[in-house]
């Protein structure tokens, strides 16, 4: 009976020191991001892939579309989407927010043949939340074994 008293309390103080439900400052940070990161899956769903990733970097003005590297993070991106097969679902990995400053969100893509973690940076100018950063990777080891850890132990 202690133990199980003891487990819930422990549950307890773990969920409220979560970052659901933290503030209203970083829900708005939340709300703005997912702005963008509905759309971005919608396209992607549509099979615009290359829509998706313009259209998510470009609402950000100081990300230049022009750039080398962003040009090869849309081909490779475009590249990924042909080879992986259908696109099946996203899920939220991990989420993380910084104040009303930053927020990241690491999302599995899922796909017929693989699957990816993406991961959006976004940052509050305090006039507006946009894009910082986009990337994507098949590395998503450190998360599965996280997510894991409750169950093996």
């Amino acid at each position: 009976m202690r133990v199980l008293f003891g487990t819930l309390i422990l549950l307890f103080l773990f969920d409220s020191c979560s970052d659901k439900g933290k503030n209203d400052a970083s829900s708005f940070l939340d709300e703005r991001s997912l702005i963008a990161i509905k759309p971005f899956f919608e396209n992607i769903e549509s099979g615009k892939y290359e829509i998706a990733a313009r259209d998510l970097l470009k609402s950000n003005e100081n990300i230049d579309l022009n750039d080398s590297s962003t040009i090869n993070l849309i081909r490779k991106f475009i590249e990924l989407n042909q080879t992986s097969g259908r696109f099946v679902s996203y899920k939220i990995l991990r989420k993380k927010t910084f104040q009303n400053d930053i927020g990241v969100y690491c999302y599995l893509a899922k796909y017929e043949k693989k699957f990816y973690r993406f991961t959006f940076v976004f940052y509050n100018n305090e006039k507006e939340v946009k894009i910082f950063k986009f990337s994507f990777d098949d590395n998503i080891d450190a998360e599965l074994e996280e997510g894991t850890k409750l169950f093996l132990n």
